[in-house]
């Protein structure tokens, strides 16, 4: 799926909604933790129809927030593997973007400076 409007249909609430358990984690739900959740968030093309309407706690309803159910599902697994990694891997890793988005960053503003030489030579 692009990351344009989403058809609400594909992720339509199959599931009988249990106003007592969270839809994504099972956590037991009451009158101070439960909340409504768009399956699909309405800026992502979800509608205003009970097919499209879950119970969930607060907290999967504020992280999953304004996203949809495959990227809510890709952030979970992401902090997932954060939780499990070793420290070694985690810091190879950070270690791994810090290196190649600097170097992206110092490209991108050399190539700028080139295009803007270009235009106005001395």
């Amino acid at each position: 799926m692009s990351n344009s409007k989403k058809n609400w249909k594909s992720f339509g609430n199959k599931e009988e909604t249990n106003k007592y358990e969270c839809f994504y984690c099972g956590e037991r739900l009451n009158d101070w933790n439960r909340t409504t959740d768009h399956i699909v968030p309405k800026s992502k093309g979800g509608i205003l129809s009970n097919d499209n309407k879950v119970y969930s706690c607060r907290r999967c309803n504020q992280l999953k927030g304004d996203h949809d159910p495959e990227t809510f599902l890709g952030m979970v697994k992401f902090i997932y593997k954060e939780l499990t990694a070793t420290h070694e891997e985690k810091v190879s890793y950070y270690t791994r973007v810090i290196s190649k988005t600097s170097k992206m960053i110092r490209e991108a503003k050399k190539d700028e400076e080139t295009k803007k030489d270009a235009k106005h030579p001395s």
